[in-house]
């Protein structure tokens, strides 16, 4: 099994028998794509600040499935991609 890092940061695995393995970024990142619009403004001591709500897309640069592939992801791109071969971290 080869396991892809599409995170920005390193992934360190301890597997049960002791010691740790080292999963660096590909170089690719995985993301999923976000429009923020102002939802509401509120004031506080007289100064206005925008609240702001997310609207999540399409997931962004996640390979095809692959045979003997497993990818690393965000959480939140893990969550989205409902697929066996991608595991959020």
């Amino acid at each position: 099994m080869q396991l892809v890092n599409l995170t920005r940061h390193a992934i360190i695995l301890k597997p049960a028998a002791g010691g740790e393995m080292v999963i660096p970024p590909s170089g690719t990142e995985a993301r999923i794509a976000v429009t923020r619009a102002v939802a509401a403004t509120i004031t506080v001591d007289g100064v206005d600040i925008p609240v702001n709500r997310n609207a999540y897309g399409k997931i962004e640069n996640l390979p095809a499935p692959a045979a003997g592939v497993l990818y690393l992801v965000s959480a939140l791109v893990g969550q989205r991609a409902q697929r066996p071969d991608v595991v959020g971290v």
